[in-house]
C-alpha cells in the first residue's frame, strides 16, 4: 500500500479541495494510506477549517500539521470560518504539529 503525506497551501483554490478529497476517499477504500497532511500557507483558520472539511467526508484518522512561519496569502477565505466550525480535535493553528516533525 503506498503512503502518502500531502503539502496544500489550502488557501482559496479547488485544486486543494479536490486532491484532499481524492486521496480521503482513497484512505477510507484502504487504498492508500494517507499520513499526514502539510499546510505551507499560514492563515487564521487553516487548521481548523482543513480538519472540518476532513470531518465533513468522515475521516478523523489524518494528523494536520503546519508550517507557522509560512507565507499568508492575506484575505478572508469565507469557506475556511464556516469549516472551522465542524472541527473537533484542533482550536487554532497552534494545536497542529510543527511541518518539519511530522
Amino acid at each position: 500500500m503506498r503512503k502518502f503525506i500531502l503539502g496544500t497551501d489550502w488557501w482559496d483554490d479547488c485544486d486543494d479541495a479536490v486532491a484532499i478529497r481524492l486521496l480521503t476517499r482513497a484512505h477510507k477504500a484502504k487504498e492508500i494510506n494517507l499520513l499526514g497532511i502539510i499546510i505551507n500557507a499560514c492563515m487564521e483558520h487553516s487548521v481548523t477549517s482543513l480538519e472540518g472539511f476532513l470531518n465533513s467526508d468522515e475521516v478523523y484518522d489524518i494528523p494536520i500539521a503546519i508550517d507557522l512561519d509560512a507565507t499568508d496569502f492575506g484575505g478572508d477565505p469565507p469557506y475556511q470560518k464556516r469549516l472551522s466550525l465542524f472541527a473537533k480535535k484542533y482550536y487554532s493553528n497552534a494545536d497542529a504539529e510543527d511541518a518539519v516533525k511530522l
